[in-house]
């Protein structure tokens, strides 16, 4: 039985690079996962290469800086599998100018 069976892991900023190896680990190990990310296309196309593997998996546009996308993230993989035992805080984002040149705005985004 794989390690992860029966349980159910969110990987935020899983379309691509570290969360979408991380998304794709967990599903070999047999967890039920949500591919959450800020790019709806990428978080998809991961969710899609899960399943053709036989793993189960919901892809989200999440973006982590809204607490209703964070709400909404929560909210249906509760509905979907009743449970969310695996978190993975992983969203990042690419500041555009230096810290020197730093808009406000773009600060509290960071």
């Amino acid at each position: 039985m794989p390690r992860l069976e029966n349980r159910t892991a969110i990987v935020t900023g899983a379309g691509q690079g570290i969360g979408r190896a991380l998304a794709i680990g967990f599903a070999r190990k047999g967890a039920e996962g949500v591919i959450a990310d800020v790019n709806e296309a990428n978080a998809i196309a991961v969710r899609d290469e899960i399943q053709a593997a036989g793993g189960t998996a919901l892809a989200m546009r999440t973006d982590v800086s809204h607490e209703d996308s964070v709400q909404s993230m929560l909210e249906n993989p509760l509905r979907e599998f009743r449970k969310v035992e695996i978190l993975v805080n992983n969203a990042g984002i690419y500041a555009l100018s230096s810290v020197k040149e730093m808009r406000e705005e773009e600060w509290d985004r960071e």
